[in-house]
């Protein structure tokens, strides 16, 4: 069996984008949730949500690609583009063995609604082709091996918020098995829309509008290891009650430097979807 390393992150996030300015903003305990402006806030319950505000993509992809993309591809896309890059891989590999595995909970419901509201007020000849490719849960992981030309193992997961527990789980074992040589993981996701808001709030989900579904395991997961590799644990932020029944040490509103070997990163998503990752510290050999 192949040992496996990660080589390289990358983040689009509330918190900002690129991996620094995400880990800078946990570890700082700063809130990526704001005011709504990216839907219709005077017709939902619920006003504040976690938008990824300063991200621009054209600037990260130019006017032409990031024109025919949902914003969940948009933002995969930028993200795998930072890993690759951070990796330092290029060059080095074998496209043709290495693979994508990459997660979304609802994918493009973006491109979805956007067409049917065309078709609705001009009519079917005015619908976007884009909008079949765009709509579709796979359509980060094709973007994403199309991009960089990867030929090796190609996978998109919609299980939920346990999604990209799951994509990274799946490379790993791809490249354990010898499957592929190395693999872009991750997941995306982009539900700042009015029904899917609408819904959540419904369900009395509203509280958790900061959570980023199918993305979420990703998100964590740059966490952990960075927590694993800095020797910072995050804090958790605005925990000014604690219940005196949860008495277990949560890193209560400052970040704290600890010797962090080990660290495990939970994925829950509805449906019963369940994924748990455990990252370690890569020792050199003596």
């Amino acid at each position: 069996m192949r040992r496996v390393v990660i080589t390289g992150l990358g983040a689009v996030t509330p918190l900002g984008t690129g991996v620094k300015a995400y880990w800078d903003g946990i570890v700082a305990g700063h809130s990526g949730v704001g005011p709504l402006t990216l839907a219709n806030a005077n017709r939902l319950p619920c006003k504040v949500v976690a938008e990824c505000r300063d991200f621009d993509p054209t600037q990260a992809l130019g006017a032409k690609q990031a024109g025919r993309l949902d914003r969940a591809t948009q933002l995969a896309l930028s993200a795998a583009h930072e890993a690759w890059h951070d990796a330092g891989i290029d060059g080095q590999v074998d496209r043709d063995e290495v693979g994508v595995a990459f997660a979304t909970g609802i994918g493009g419901i973006n491109s979805l609604l956007g067409g049917d509201q065309v078709l609705r007020q001009q009519g079917s000849e005015r619908v976007s082709p884009f909008n079949a490719p765009g709509l579709m849960p796979n359509a980060a992981a094709g973007q994403i091996a199309i991009s960089f030309g990867l030929r090796g193992p190609n996978v998109s997961v919609t299980s939920a918020c346990a999604g990209s527990n799951h994509a990274i789980g799946m490379a790993f074992q791809a490249i354990r098995g010898g499957e592929a040589g190395a693999m872009v993981a991750g997941g995306a996701e982009s539900t700042v829309v009015d029904v899917l808001l609408a819904a959540f709030a419904q369900m009395t989900a509203k509280s958790m509008i900061g959570h980023l579904f199918g993305a979420a395991g990703a998100v964590e997961g740059i966490a952990t290891v960075l927590s694993v590799r800095d020797g910072i644990l995050p804090p958790t932020i605005n925990q000014t009650d604690p219940d005196p029944a949860c008495d277990l040490d949560y890193v209560p509103n400052q970040a704290r430097t600890a010797d962090v070997r080990v660290a495990m990163s939970n994925g829950f998503g509805f449906g019963g979807h369940n994924a748990v990752v455990v990252f370690r510290r890569h020792e050199q050999p003596a």
